[in-house]
């Protein structure tokens, strides 16, 4: 029995347009402080979270297909690790320079995965419904 139904359909669709709008809202925020290196590093932060986001959903789409062919599943190991990789050369290479507040790009980079984490807890509450208490 699925406890969560319409998890899989619906979930990271709600995730990616929540997440557009609270980036919107954040950075009109961040935009009336004029502070470039807080708006791209805003900007880059929350690329990089989504971009992780969208790789994790599509190496593990790719992965658990029957038809995945080892090539296939190659690719993804790649992309795995090339991805942290990446990370890490993009947080070193900005910690190296000062070129952008790294306060804004972690808050950036946050930002995808809070929304992740509240709308499954809200998707769950919503689905386990209120608890009864007993007289």
């Amino acid at each position: 029995m699925n406890t969560f139904p319409n998890l899989e359909e619906n979930f990271l669709p709600g995730v990616y347009r929540t997440t557009s709008w609270v980036l919107a809202l954040a950075l009109l925020a961040l935009l009336q402080t004029m502070d470039w290196r807080l708006i791209v590093g805003f900007l880059l932060g929350a690329g990089l979270g989504v971009g992780l986001l969208k790789a994790l959903e599509w190496s593990v789409r790719t992965s658990f297909r029957r038809e995945a062919t080892r090539r296939e599943k190659g690719i993804v190991f790649a992309v795995s690790v090339g991805k942290y990789l990446a990370v890490g050369f993009l947080f070193w290479l900005t910690l190296s320079r000062n070129s952008v507040n790294i306060y804004s790009l972690f808050a950036g980079f946050l930002i995808p995965q809070a929304v992740v984490f509240l709308q499954a807890v809200g998707q769950t509450a919503l689905t386990l419904g209120p608890t009864r208490r007993r007289p």
